[in-house]
């Protein structure tokens, strides 16, 4: 079985966000790695990860620029993990 841990519950952060969003996760293995943001119709707004990913604390900065006010979905897949998270945008 495989687990990747997040810092504190917390997927991402700030939420709300107006601008930057930072996701942080750790693997405790090496793992390919795919990540996400979808609007709350399914529809994929912005690759955000798409790579093998060593052993270690990662974190991932994106930028929220023109993307509208609203609730957003990250969602992060390694192997048979799957996380998904919301985020709120506020412009």
């Amino acid at each position: 079985m495989f687990f990747v841990l997040f810092a504190r519950s917390r997927l991402s952060y700030p939420n709300p966000s107006s601008g930057q969003v930072t996701v942080r996760y750790a693997l405790p293995e090496a793992a390919h790695v795919e990540m996400a943001l979808f609007d709350m119709l399914g529809r994929r707004m912005q690759e955000l990860a798409s790579e093998s990913q060593s052993a270690r604390s990662h974190r991932l900065t994106f930028d929220t620029a023109g993307l509208s006010s609203g609730t957003y979905f990250i969602h992060m897949r390694t192997g048979d993990f799957a996380e998904t998270q919301a985020v709120t945008l506020v412009r």
